[in-house]
């Protein structure tokens, strides 16, 4: 189960009794850190999206918390983000 911590800019990885197993995740603007997570999703290939409303990106994070790529900047246009918050996948 993954929680996002939106307070620290971490994402908590538990068990499903609720032990904490893994952290990942820290608070800047840097590759791999976050400003203002909104919202996290569980990729069907089993890597996790964070959305940083306060970078107007979406970073990606392997099963294990490794950072591995971000996208998005700030804008209207096609491919540019306003402060995402929720985050979802869709068969």
């Amino acid at each position: 189960m993954l929680v996002l911590d939106a307070l620290s800019a971490r994402v908590l990885v538990f068990d499903r009794a609720g032990k904490l197993l893994s952290t990942f995740g820290t608070h800047g603007d840097g590759e791999g850190e976050l400003l203002r997570p909104g919202g996290i999703a569980c990729a069907p290939d089993g890597s996790i999206l964070v959305s940083d409303e306060a970078r107007h990106r979406v970073l990606r994070f392997d099963a294990r918390g490794a950072f591995v790529s971000a996208f998005g900047r700030q804008g209207f246009a096609r491919g540019e983000l306003w402060s995402p918050r929720g985050i979802a996948f869709d068969p």
